[in-house]
């Protein structure tokens, strides 16, 4: 179409997609797909007689084609691009790449899992290393040599679950797993259980209508004391975990899928943040991703206002049962994901609180097309379901308070220079002077912060339009007025963290202030995250949502 439009003549297959487009009446010579016919379109066009007439031909009458590039849109939020580019290159690798073969068990691997472990040992030494490397074609002796660690590993850490279930009182935690076609990680899962620093645990399985070869079989072979499996019709994942822990004998309950792992001190970090109040429901922490991929997902301070925006709290928590039945449990009918968070919304909401412990003290497995990753990539959908399935809670006046009180837009640090004018949003005003700054910003709830000296001269709109600069530009640290004394609203994560985004926008709004706050002044350590992790890189969630509310609340 380009070439058309400056005048070049066209030579094009026969094909459905230029039919009435790109044809001799609108400069274009069709040729029938083959080479001969290629050829011989070429040599047509090589006769200025054939190819001037052509390229005068009118071009085709066609809309403009970069009308959607110009139309304004609606880009998803960041949880929505997250899952769906993870699925779309997982599906991008499963449709481009060559799959790997897993070749059938050979005679030799079947033979090596069978020999007795004083034979294996021996014939490991004193093999031949050319009968070794006979063997290897066959099988590979180190994976078995790991295997039968990971077997002594477990049959150790079972017998020692054993042990401590034959004490008369009720355990403290229990866990529980619901499994549906699982079967291949379960143990996994459940030595991650038995190798826990906290003793005082029982397991429960709950198997939620497994039709596959491999999970039935494995969970009727888990004859171990302290584990209990529960059979059930396939109901879904909410249904799987509520009859869990209506089963559960133990005052928390941690809710692990079964292909998943649990750090050894787990239960002991997460149960001593729990207890330290009475009012905290559960608690929770960051993960370490693994499997398809090797990273830690830390998680942003909580915030309840934040919370009914997106979701902060990893699935696996350590929760109070008291807590869990005081809500009515999980939403059994919400079986395509988001369950978890809207039990954290329903938790919030009659008045619990949680803890956080910052470390990656869950293993999530990474693999394939997960439903946690399609629960991302329907973010939008998910949050439309929260508002429809809550109204009261995502009611204007409701989430006006809870903004105000958890996450208002600006903390205005009033150093004697009260802003003139009003405004009907919310802006916290905290009293103080130059030497209690410092006191003043622990105070702050805000998402920006603004510091106003004596002599400052700035009107409200003029701090509410730096605000929504800062709101419309993520990459910003600080919005400024212009002039010799500006007045600056820093974004209180770049106030706090340096890496942060630090860059400074000048607008054209009027104020003064004879001092400001400036991006990274006041670091403070429950602000920054590590790059890595014992040497595993660290993904943060950004540390904010909309300081704003939201239009879809307000409607």
């Amino acid at each position: 179409h380009e070439a058309r439009q400056l005048g070049a003549p066209l030579i094009v297959p026969d094909l459905p997609a230029f039919h009435d487009l790109l044809d001799p009446e609108h400069g274009a010579e069709v040729y029938d797909g083959s080479v001969p016919g290629l050829e011989a379109a070429l040599r047509r066009a090589c006769d200025q007689s054939w190819s001037v007439p052509r390229a005068e031909r009118p071009p085709p009458d066609l809309p403009d084609p970069l009308a959607p590039y110009r139309a304004s849109i609606t880009p998803h939020h960041r949880r929505s691009q997250g899952g769906l580019a993870t699925a779309a290159i997982a599906r991008l690798e499963e449709a481009w790449l060559t799959p790997r073969r897993t070749p059938p068990a050979s005679l030799g691997r079947r033979v090596l899992e069978r020999v007795p472990e004083g034979v294996y040992g021996f014939a490991k030494r004193l093999v031949p290393n050319r009968v070794k490397d006979r063997i290897r074609e066959a099988t590979d002796l180190g994976a078995e040599a790991d295997r039968r660690t990971w077997e002594e590993r477990f049959t150790r850490a079972a017998a020692g679950m054993a042990e401590r279930a034959g004490s008369e009182d009720p355990p403290r935690v229990s866990v529980v797993i619901p499994c549906y076609n699982q079967g291949p990680f379960i143990r996994e899962a459940l030595l991650s259980v038995f190798e826990q620093t906290v003793g005082d645990i029982e397991v429960v399985v709950v198997d939620d209508g497994s039709d596959d070869a491999v999970t039935g079989p494995l969970l009727d072979g888990l004859s171990i004391p302290g584990v209990r499996v529960i059979r059930t019709a396939n109901a879904g994942l909410p249904a799987a975990r509520n009859t869990g822990i209506g089963a559960a004998a133990g005052e928390f309950v941690v809710t692990l899928d079964a292909d998943d792992m649990l750090a050894p001190d787990y239960t002991e970090r997460l149960l001593g943040a729990v207890e330290e109040s009475k009012d905290h429901a559960y608690a929770h922490c960051w993960a370490e991703l693994f499997g398809d991929t090797h990273s830690i997902w830390a998680t942003r301070p909580f915030n309840p206002y934040q919370l009914m925006l997106s979701n902060s709290v990893v699935g696996c928590v350590l929760l109070r049962k008291s807590a869990w039945e005081d809500v009515g449990g999980y939403d059994e009918s919400m079986r395509s994901g988001n369950e978890d968070w809207d039990l954290w919304i329903r938790l919030a909401a009659a008045g619990y609180g949680e803890a956080q412990v910052r470390a990656p003290l869950f293993r999530y497995r990474k693999h394939g097309v997960s439903m946690s990753v399609e629960t991302e990539s329907r973010y939008e959908e998910a949050l439309d379901d929260r508002v429809a399935r809550h109204p009261e809670l995502y009611g204007v006046e409701r989430m006006r308070r809870l903004k105000h009180e958890h996450y208002p837009l600006l903390s205005v640090l009033d150093g004697g220079s009260v802003p003139s004018g009003r405004w009907d949003g919310d802006i916290q005003v905290i009293p103080g002077s130059v030497d209690t700054l410092a006191g003043m910003v622990d105070h702050a709830r805000a998402k920006y912060i603004t510091w106003l000296p004596p002599g400052s001269d700035v009107d409200i709109e003029v701090l509410v339009a730096l605000c929504r600069t800062l709101e419309g530009d993520d990459d910003a640290g600080a919005a400024t007025t212009a002039g010799e004394a500006p007045v600056t609203v820093v974004r209180r994560w770049s106030l706090h963290d340096p890496a942060a985004p630090t860059r400074v926008v000048t607008t054209d709004a009027r104020g003064s202030a004879p001092d400001r706050l400036v991006v990274g002044a006041l670091p403070l350590p429950q602000w920054q995250v590590p790059e890595a992790v014992d040497g595993v890189p660290v993904i943060r969630q950004r540390p904010e949502e909309a300081g704003i509310i939201p239009s879809w609340v307000t409607a």
